[in-house]
């Protein structure tokens, strides 16, 4: 016989062994690099839901607040209000003593700089008539009006950028 004629009958499946199955593996161990991948996943989900707790706090308070505008009846009522959403922001001590001249220019430094001049002539307006028995309905819903608005502008801006947990 020929070698070439040999390599001709010879099977070449012949030299094959049995495919070998091996075991399956109960669990694949993850490289470093996902755990990693997967932590700094979890992290961002965790502040992003931290973050997005904290602001509807922040709207529900705002929204408490805006409601207690609405339903006061008097002057006082709004301006004890007005004092009491400054009281939670700013350092107690400093703003709870301040009355009078004081207490005006700096709630209208609160205000953004724009706003300032609307609101100074209003508010002398308002600051005469607090304390007396019967101010007009019209100076009441004035008042209201921009106390809702300093909540919105100036009050509620402030909040969102504060870093500390709010009173």
């Amino acid at each position: 016989m020929v070698p070439w004629e040999s390599a001709l009958m010879m099977n070449p499946l012949d030299h094959l062994h049995d495919i070998q199955v091996t075991e399956p593996v109960a669990f694949a161990p993850v490289s470093w690099g996902w755990w990693l991948l997967f932590g700094l996943i979890l992290g961002v989900v965790i502040y992003i839901l931290v973050l997005l707790a904290k602001r509807r706090q922040q709207q529900i308070l705002k929204q408490q607040i805006l409601t207690q505008l609405e339903q006061a009846d008097s002057l006082l009522a709004i301006h004890t209000l007005v004092r009491r959403a400054t009281l939670m922001l700013w350092p107690s001590a400093a703003v709870a003593a301040l009355t009078g001249r004081p207490w005006q220019e700096f709630w209208l430094a609160t205000w953004p700089a724009k706003e300032q001049i609307n609101v100074a002539d209003d508010y002398e307006q308002i600051t005469a008539a607090l304390y007396r028995p019967q101010p007009a309905d019209e100076l009441v819903e004035h008042y209201r009006k921009i106390a809702m608005q300093w909540v919105t502008i100036a009050w509620w801006p402030r909040l969102i950028t504060m870093k500390r947990e709010v009173r």
